[in-house]
């Protein structure tokens, strides 16, 4: 049971090939400051319930197989520093509440189905601490990615 591993502060699995859907139950590892599951076959939603873990300032979810929209609830990791979620499946807008993850130094988002207008609160952390924000670019076609300005993303890759 993972409640019985509440004071475990590093959780490193990236490449391991392990997956399915993450579970809730990783809230309760209120003593975690990074979480690293990249590169693995995970899928589903990203549960609301990674709020939680206020400690975590590294978390790393890119390279699997996750969808749906980003809760607004990440926004409650106050220590976030690094917030890797490229090439899995999201899709929707960014949510405006991710704006208050002042601490963010990196945030990478490419390599997803996200599409309309990055929130104001969100480019305002380029005058914080934010120094990288990767995106897509828009890509009409598609209909998916952001009209990336140089005041709100640090880097547009070109959707292919």
């Amino acid at each position: 049971s993972f409640g019985l591993l509440w004071n475990l502060r590093d959780f490193r699995a990236s490449g391991t090939g392990i997956g399915g859907f993450l579970p809730t139950e990783l809230a309760l590892l209120t003593g975690l400051e990074r979480l690293d599951l990249a590169h693995n076959n995970f899928k589903g939603t990203l549960i609301t319930e990674l709020g939680r873990l206020s400690n975590l300032f590294f978390l790393a979810l890119n390279d699997n197989e996750l969808s749906g929209q980003l809760p607004g609830e990440l926004s409650f990791m106050w220590n976030m520093t690094r917030m890797q979620l490229k090439n899995n499946k999201f899709e929707g807008t960014v949510p405006p509440e991710l704006g208050a993850m002042e601490e963010l130094e990196q945030f990478t988002l490419e390599g997803n189905y996200l599409t309309g207008e990055i929130p104001p609160s969100v480019c305002d952390l380029l005058t914080e601490n934010l120094r990288q924000f990767v995106v897509d670019c828009y890509d009409n076609r598609r209909n998916i990615g952001f009209n990336c300005e140089p005041t709100c993303c640090t880097i547009c890759r070109n959707v292919h």
